[in-house]
């Protein structure tokens, strides 16, 4: 995240039942976007949780749930994971986006969450926090998420690929990474979400 071309912003969808990944329409197209924070699956428009860029708070935080905070610096971005969204842990950061539960603290895999296996995306960041990992993940063609991964799984992931710290996005159907456009990853069957983290380069 030190590149000083790198802008890192979220998309919100226009239509009130929300867009898949590779729909949301941006002037300069992003390079990567990826589904982020939880939304109400009865009204697709109710993000729940927190999505907040460059101080403006264009959604209200959900404190059970945690997030990615990201801070504007010379250097870059610093990235950081909030275990719940409160109001003075959002303050701290100009940008934030939503996600379920931290897995993975100080280098520590956190076991506590059923055993469930889904399609999952979610970040993790390196212990000096200017390293941001993507990390999305399809269970296959089948209906069923047999093949797919446990929250620790993901934090065992995350941690090899060295990170200290990682979340959990909203994973199973709103699952989705779009490469300059082109979604790479998707399940089966795919839910339209109402948001997503998009980075940008020039």
């Amino acid at each position: 995240m030190k590149n000083p071309a790198l802008k890192i912003r979220p998309g919100i969808a226009t239509s009130k039942k929300g867009a898949r990944v590779n729909k949301f329409a941006h002037k300069q197209k992003p390079v990567l976007s990826v589904n982020t924070t939880p939304f109400d699956v009865k009204n697709y428009a109710n993000i729940v949780g927190i999505v907040k860029s460059e101080g403006q708070i264009l959604s209200k935080a959900a404190e059970s749930y945690c997030a990615l905070g990201l801070k504007n610096t010379p250097e870059g971005y610093q990235a950081e994971i909030l275990n719940k969204q409160t109001q003075d842990a959002i303050e701290q950061f100009d940008s934030a986006y939503g996600g379920f539960f931290q897995i993975l603290h100080n280098g520590q895999i956190n076991y506590d969450f059923t055993v469930t296996r889904r399609s999952r995306s979610g970040c993790g960041i390196s212990s000096d926090k200017t390293e941001l990992y993507i990390l999305v993940s399809n269970s296959g063609m089948e209906l069923r998420d047999q093949n797919g991964l446990t929250y620790p799984e993901c934090a065992l992931i995350l941690k090899a690929m060295g990170c200290t710290e990682g979340m959990q996005f909203d994973g199973g159907h709103s699952t989705g990474l779009s490469i300059y456009n082109r979604q790479v990853i998707r399940p089966i069957i795919q839910r339209k979400v109402p948001a997503v983290i998009e980075f940008f380069t020039n």
